[in-house]
This record gives C-alpha cells, structure tokens and sequence, in this order.
C-alpha cells in the first residue's frame, strides 16, 4: 500500500494498523514524492491519500495516476475532513475508487481496501482469462499453419524431383517441419507451461511462419492471384502483424491505435479477401503476395 498524508500523527496510526493487518504501507507525506516513487519504483497495489494537502493535493494527484498507463489501474481511496456530496462527486469524477470522510474507522477503512484488493483481484484474472483463450487460438492457427507448409514443402519437393532438380536448399524438409509443429504444440498446451516456454513456443511459430512466406514466394504463383484484392497502407500493416501472429491487442499497442480499430481492420481484410477467420486470411495473403518474408 502507499498513504500519502500531511499529518504525522494519522500517517503512523494508519500505517502501524495496516501493518498489524498483513500490509507492507510506504507512507509519505508529500504528494509529489509519492507520485515519483510510484512512477520510478514497484507498483502499488493500492493508494491512499489524503486530498488536502500543501503543493500537490489528493485530486491532482488521482488524476495523474490515471493519466499514467503503468499506474492508470490502481485502486485509490480519497480520505478528507470535507465530506459534502460536491467534494465526494469531485473525488469520483476525478476517479477515486473511493471516498471516506475523517474521521474515519480504521476497520471500515480496512474493509475498504479488502473488498478494492480482492475486485481488482478478480479484474487481473478476467484479462488473464482472456488472454489465455487467445493465446489458445493463435496456438491453434499455428498448428494449422505448419500443417499446410508440411503438405506445401511436400508437394514442392515432389514438383522440383519431377524436374530433375533437388528441392531448394533453402526450404525446411518434411520431417524437420513435422517436428516443428509437434514442438509448438507441446510448448503451448503441455500442463504447467510456463513464460519461458510459450516464449519459446512463440518463437518457433514466428519461425514457422517466416518459413511458410518464404515456401509461398519460392514456388509458382497460383491463378488466385489473378484476383489480389487492393490494400490501403494500414491494412497492409495489420495484415503483416497478424502474419506474425500477434494478437490485435499486440497489434494495437504497436500501431498505436485502439483494439477495436485493429478488429475492425481485420473484419475488413476478412471482407476483401474472402475469409472468414485469422488463419484464413493469412492462408489466402500468402500465395496473393499479401504477406512479404
């Protein structure tokens, strides 16, 4: 926890009660020193402040923790001697999860910031949740992306045996390809996975996928590419990006924009090439020449 309040006296009972009660508390008495050490330092879990208070008050300081993308999250208590509606609905508008007026109940201010720990609690595992189920789609695209290369790379080795030729030196064989996606898969889904391993599942499916661009562009372009549908500069980005197999959250943070314009961009890019899902649109953009190695 970190408790910002000018009164020396309140800062070390609230800090000694949360203490006794399970809480590590950094306490300061001066705004602005708090804010820097939030921004410079570990995350809180929670804030508490006082609004009162010399230079930096407790509303300035709120709106800056929202307006900070690291620290926009975190819960933050409003404690003040003013506790008329007007100030209580200045304190929300300006984004407190709470507001308590002095005096207060140290067990009421304790159940407070239970009740706050345990919903933001809840919020982390819900994005958790999500986040999860995508990366279970995207390993499940993969898997169906080193399916079709395996059955690529096949066919071109018999094209170039029938010319007389060996297959580029280039291309992954058969087997290693066979191997590859065995290893995503079992990265990705095994029980216990951990950060390391879907990393290292996630670079192997970046590696499948560089492997499958370069198997479409060395090989003879199909009569679908008589019909390449047109792409604006953004579109062309995304469709990179999901090549990639980043998620439209990743695809978002990097270009910059919001999440539901990357799903838009994506429905648009289904709509022109004829698709209906993720690994569809990369299966058509990579014999139209949409995708580059």
């Amino acid at each position: 926890l970190v408790f910002v309040e000018d009164n020396e006296g309140l800062r070390i009972a609230v800090s000694k009660y949360m203490t006794e009660n399970g809480f590590q508390c950094d306490t300061y008495s001066d705004a602005q020193q708090a804010l820097r050490a939030m921004v410079g330092g570990a995350r809180p879990d929670l804030v508490i402040t006082d609004v009162l208070m010399q230079g930096m008050d407790g509303l300035a300081l709120l709106r800056r923790i929202r307006a900070d993308q690291r620290l926009c999250a975190i819960p933050v208590v409003l404690l003040s001697a003013k506790g008329f509606a007007s100030d209580r609905i200045a304190g929300y508008s300006a984004g407190a999860s709470a507001y308590l007026s002095k005096p207060f109940d140290p067990e009421e201010l304790l159940a407070l910031i239970n009740t706050l720990l345990a919903n933001a609690l809840l919020a982390r595992a819900a994005v958790l949740q999500e986040e999860l189920l995508n990366l279970a789609n995207d390993v499940s695209t993969t898997k169906q992306l080193l399916q079709l290369l395996l059955l690529q790379t096949q066919r071109g080795q018999e094209e170039w045996a029938g010319r007389g030729s060996g297959a580029p030196s280039a291309l992954p064989s058969p087997r290693q390809l066979a191997d590859l996606s065995s290893d995503v898969f079992a990265l990705a889904v095994r029980p216990g996975r951990t950060a390391a391993g879907i990393a290292a599942a996630a670079d192997k499916a970046a590696a499948a996928n560089r492997a499958l661009v370069a198997q479409t562009t060395n090989r003879d372009v199909p009569a679908m590419t008589r019909n390449v549908p047109r792409l604006t500069k953004r579109e062309r980005d995304v469709l990179e990006l999901v090549g990639q197999g980043m998620l439209n959250k990743e695809i978002a943070t990097a270009l910059s924009v919001s999440k539901g314009h990357i799903e838009k961009y994506v429905r648009r890019l289904n709509d022109k090439t004829g698709t209906s899902n993720r690994t569809e649109l990369v299966r058509r953009g990579l014999p139209l020449g949409l995708l580059t190695p």
